[in-house]
């Protein structure tokens, strides 16, 4: 690790507060209405069909999980 990916995690412990993930057969416009909660209360927000390897979010959702 370098001095700058050093300093990025000391100043930011996470890239995204909340990272969705969603299937393929999952309603699209669902999946980005409800990422619009976060995102009006001011957080950052990512959404993928599968968790990314070198993100850090503070907050994972299923949206599988929370659309039933």
């Amino acid at each position: 690790m370098d001095l700058l990916e050093e300093l990025d995690e000391e100043l930011a412990p996470y890239d995204i507060d909340t990272l969705i993930v969603y299937s393929a057969d999952d309603d699209f416009k669902a999946v980005a209405e409800k990422a619009q909660e976060p995102r009006e209360a001011g957080e950052s927000v990512m959404v993928q069909r599968e968790v990314p390897e070198k993100i850090r979010y503070r907050r994972l959702v299923d949206f599988d999980e929370i659309a039933n």
